[in-house]
């Protein structure tokens, strides 16, 4: 199954929360998935500030991952969420 670009968007609810800047919500056409978090990266290594998270269950042990894609469209996805949030934020300073 192909998606189009245009037939994928992110809704962003922003957050009061440094660690954890914002939830998004994730269109892909006419179906829905929740849960997804902007997060603030806690590794000095890293090339970036923030990062997107799937959505996830807190389970004995760790994180169960509720959503899973291939490493390419998720770095797409990524890109994607976090231009949206950048947006958002700079809506919310107007």
């Amino acid at each position: 199954m192909k998606i189009e670009n245009g037939e994928i968007s992110f809704k962003v609810h922003l957050k009061k929360d440094i660690k954890n800047p914002a939830m998004l919500t994730l269109f892909i056409g006419p179906y829905q998935i929740k849960g997804f978090a902007i997060r603030k990266v806690s590794d000095d290594k890293k090339n970036t500030d923030i990062f997107l998270a799937p959505p996830a269950k807190k389970v004995t042990g760790g994180w169960f991952k509720l959503f899973w894609v291939d490493n390419e469209l998720w770095k797409e996805l990524e890109k994607m969420a976090i231009s949206e949030f950048g947006k958002e934020l700079l809506q919310s300073l107007k």
